[in-house]
Parts: C-alpha cells; structure tokens; sequence
C-alpha cells in the first residue's frame, strides 16, 4: 500500500513540476514579447530626440555665427 501511495505522489508531483515548467515558458514568452514592445519605443523615442537635438545644435551654430557677425558690424562701427 505504502509503494502505492509513494508511486501516485511520485506522478502528482512530476506532473506539478510539468504544470510549473509550461507556465514558467508562457510567462518568459510574455516578457519577452513585452521587453522587445518597451525596447523599440524606447529606441524610436530616443531617436526623435537625438533628432531635436542636432536640429537644435544646428540653430544653436547659426545663431552663434549671426551673434558673431552682428557684434563684429557693431565693433567696426564704432
């Protein structure tokens, strides 16, 4: 009797380590699928950012050499 019980708890166990096994690959595939999602916005957020910030470096040169320009006009002037 003893033997049967120790085989049916053997099963009921291996069967339990199935279950968690099977659940653990559907959640990492969920996570994963998650990770990649919060992974490409992050890369496209960041890739408009680094656009705004040459674009406003470019300003930032332009307005520098008109500064530049202006003060030299007005250092010649007087």
């Amino acid at each position: 009797m003893a033997i049967i019980i120790a085989s049916l708890a053997f099963v009921v166990a291996l069967i339990a380590l199935w279950l968690v096994s099977s659940s653990m690959k559907k959640i990492e595939d969920i996570g994963t699928t998650f990770l990649k999602r919060v992974q490409t916005d992050q890369r496209k957020i960041s890739d408009e950012l680094n656009a705004k910030i040459k674009k406003l470096e470019q300003q930032n040169l332009s307005m520098a050499k008109q500064l530049k320009k202006l003060t030299e006009g007005s250092e010649s002037a007087e």
